[in-house]
């Protein structure tokens, strides 16, 4: 008779302890699963609606085996930072999906862009008339190609800069602004003139409250650009 028991307690015993593993497997693979998930605020990013200009550059180049020997051609980079940000989900397993930062332009609309030279004279650009309004092209001692935005109608340029998602259609826009959270950024043009007439020395961005003005950088040693086919 107590050998039943003993036995009848054993068998007991040992179905306690498969139930305890059990629930100890499936609490370790449920704790690996929960790991694994990304936490709650990596379900989200940072967007920036608008930005403002912290400064510009403007500098002579030399574009290789273009036709352009009248011109004397600059790269104009305007250095912009993202503001009004907000919390957004995140979209197609990658940070912002294909939403682009700065849909809602600068907070300081620019009114107009003045070029001057050493003799306080103003002047405009002169235009090449390129079919592409958008360009690929990279330092003949760097790798990776940007994007440059050119107008022929200048007038155009200052609601380009101001709203820059609008500015570039369609796969263009992901040469030019990268999708996602992205504070800060550089927008790249190339703005002409003839070399026959006094070339500038100094641009001003007037916005509807601040100016920006900055010297022109007029020598293009080490400036040799490339620019790549669309």
């Amino acid at each position: 008779m107590q050998k039943k028991k003993n036995k009848k307690g054993n068998h007991l015993h040992a179905i306690v302890l498969i139930a305890l593993m059990m629930v100890a497997v499936s609490a370790c693979k449920k704790k690996s699963s929960e790991l694994s998930r990304p936490y709650f605020s990596e379900q989200f990013y940072t967007y920036y609606k608008n930005f403002y200009i912290e400064g510009v550059n403007m500098s002579r180049i030399h574009i290789e085996g273009a036709p352009y020997n009248k011109y004397a051609l600059y790269l104009l980079e305007v250095r912009i930072i993202g503001c009004n940000k907000e919390q957004r989900k995140r979209h197609d397993d990658w940070e912002g999906g294909i939403e682009y930062p700065f849909c809602f332009g600068t907070i300081d609309p620019i009114k107009d862009i003045v070029f001057k030279t050493s003799k306080n004279k103003i002047i405009s650009p002169n235009p090449l008339n390129l079919t592409h309004k958008f360009i690929l092209m990279k330092n003949k001692d760097e790798d990776g190609y940007k994007g440059v935005c050119y107008e022929n109608e200048f007038d155009c340029l200052p609601s380009d800069i101001s709203n820059p998602v609008r500015a570039v259609s369609g796969f263009h826009k992901q040469r030019f602004l990268r999708p996602g959270s992205r504070e800060e950024d550089t927008l790249n043009y190339l703005i002409t003139f003839y070399k026959s007439q006094r070339l500038p020395d100094s641009i001003i961005i007037n916005g509807s409250t601040t100016t920006i003005k900055s010297k022109i950088n007029n020598t293009n040693d080490n400036s040799v650009y490339i620019i790549k086919d669309l």
